[in-house]
């Protein structure tokens, strides 16, 4: 599995938090089968940090384009804020 990102990270942190994301691809793999066996549109998870920031991880299903996307939210809740990556998960 992997992401296609919609806009390449550039900054420190993007790439960061990119590199973090792509190196839990079983993790993301185990999260899209409950998703799609429990039927649920999105699933969210914050894990814990070494540093200050926190950052949700947001797996949505998109059913127009029949794909699960990926957002990246600098905060504790999904939404409150622009997302700091987004992209697209491909087998």
């Amino acid at each position: 599995m992997n992401i296609e990102w919609d806009k390449k990270p550039e900054t420190t942190e993007q790439i960061r938090l990119a590199k973090y994301l792509e190196s839990k691809t079983d993790t993301l793999e185990k999260l899209v089968k409950i998703s799609t066996q429990e039927d649920l549109l999105s699933i969210s998870f914050t894990p814990h940090t070494s540093n200050k920031d926190f950052y949700t991880y947001e797996l949505r299903y998109n059913q127009h384009k029949k794909l699960h996307s990926v957002n990246i939210w600098k905060g504790i809740r999904a939404g409150d804020t622009l997302s700091v990556l987004y992209g697209y998960l491909h087998n």
